[in-house]
């Protein structure tokens, strides 16, 4: 998963920096203050490796900062910051579940659609008075949905939910622009790894158990420039209302690629993830950027909605809103998106952080960075033109709430002083 930070949300990102020890670590806290200051400021830019936050003194005895798990079976979070601008800064976090979780899910998954299963079997006596009166097959429901629809279910609710308490850990120790957005937006990715079908082809459209992940979704695949059997695809988890990006890839591919085809020790899935995060990590980060103009047009939306719908004018309170809203919201959009927008001419950043080609059999391949080029220019600007329309309409309607409040203070000054002479000329004749 990743969180982006701005201008305004840099604090978060602060506070969480602070659980890296000076003593503990060969990379101490005031030299990430430095590097952090540094990118903020133009003066260097590029990424970090964190230190992996291990929570569990099983796995490793360097225990950080006591963070709680997110999840019971994920015991260790790896971590990346990226520094593309002076402002956007991108913390990249990868979450290791231990090897048990393999067969939790299972049981889950199975479990889930037992009760599934159980629930649309359930004999009433509704159903024994239509199944008496109509006959035919009216006993059970008709409306079972099948076993490919319920697996595909009970795995997006299992890992929706995992994704969930990651988000809401992020928000917890590192707040970012996303956490003020929602734990849906959140830009998320998953590496799967299978031993014997190859990903996002024919095959797995045969298999139930691809359904969840979205391997079966053969339109809109990427292939990874340095690694061309890894394919990966944004799917759109229906059940959570959550977008990710799956990586996936046969065991024996990577192997063979990374050299790992030599080494006498087993080749873990670990091994792999860690082989291939590098290149994943910089997926994420136009990917996010990409997830960041879609969450801009949610924001300017609601808040435009609001506004438009607001009935009540009051004058301190349009002014409080109109300075919230230029010191954070609007701000931190309307800078974040000037960058964006540069970054699509940035043929280096494209060419590092969307080295991917397009994969379809007997179609022209195009490229991911192709893509971002368009689509990072078209939706930045369009942003920022809204971002100015609403920040205009913002001070007209505070300036109108001003004078019309400005008009009724005098109308009701001039009121007073009328009632004042009135009252004087009174007193006075009535001597």
């Amino acid at each position: 998963m990743a969180e982006l930070f701005t201008p305004s949300t840099l604090k978060g990102l602060n506070k969480g920096l602070k659980i890296f020890d000076e003593e503990k670590f060969s990379t101490p806290s005031s030299k990430l203050e430095k590097w952090l200051k540094d990118t903020r400021e133009g003066k260097s830019a590029g990424w970090i490796n964190l230190h992996t936050i291990s929570l569990d003194k099983t796995y490793n005895p360097l225990k950080v900062g006591g963070l709680p798990r997110p999840h019971p079976h994920i015991y260790q979070v790896t971590m990346s910051l990226t520094s593309i601008s002076t402002s956007l800064t991108l913390l990249n976090l990868r979450f290791d579940f231990d090897t048990e979780y393999y067969s939790v899910l299972e049981n889950s998954m199975k479990e889930q659609e037992k009760t599934k299963y159980e629930k649309t079997h359930k004999r009433s006596n509704l159903k024994l008075i239509r199944y008496i009166l109509f006959g035919g097959n009216q006993l059970h429901n008709r409306s079972m949905p099948s076993h490919s629809v319920m697996k595909e279910r009970a795995y997006c609710l299992e890992m929706g939910g995992i994704e969930k308490k990651c988000a809401i850990w992020i928000k917890d120790f590192f707040p970012g622009f996303f956490s003020l957005s929602g734990v849906n937006h959140y830009p998320r990715a998953g590496l799967y790894i299978t031993d014997k079908r190859a990903p996002f082809t024919s095959d797995m459209d045969r298999k139930n158990a691809f359904l969840g992940p979205g391997f079966v979704n053969q339109y809109s695949v990427y292939t990874m420039d340095h690694y061309p059997n890894v394919r990966f695809s944004q799917t759109s988890d229906k059940y959570n209302d959550t977008r990710r990006l799956n990586f996936a890839c046969r065991r024996n591919d990577v192997e063979l690629m990374s050299g790992f085809g030599d080494m006498e020790e087993d080749v873990t899935s670990l091994l792999i993830c860690g082989h291939l995060e590098h290149d994943i990590v910089k997926l994420m980060t136009s990917w996010s950027f990409s997830r960041f103009l879609d969450t801009c047009r949610e924001v300017l939306a609601k808040k435009r909605d609001v506004a438009a719908a607001n009935q009540s004018f009051s004058t301190l309170k349009n002014l409080k809103e109109l300075r919230e809203l230029t010191q954070y919201s609007l701000y931190d959009i309307e800078l974040a998106c000037r960058d964006i927008t540069k970054l699509s001419t940035d043929n280096f950043f494209l060419q590092e952080h969307a080295s991917a080609k397009y994969f379809s059999r007997g179609e022209k391949k195009g490229t991911l960075a192709g893509h971002y080029k368009i689509r990072f220019k078209e939706k930045g600007e369009q942003i920022i033109e809204e971002t100015k329309t609403f920040l205009e309409m913002m001070k007209t309607v505070t300036g109108l709430t001003q004078n019309i409040s400005t008009a009724r203070l005098q109308r009701v000054i001039l009121l007073i002083s009328i009632s004042s002479f009135c009252v004087a000329l009174i007193a006075f004749f009535a001597k």
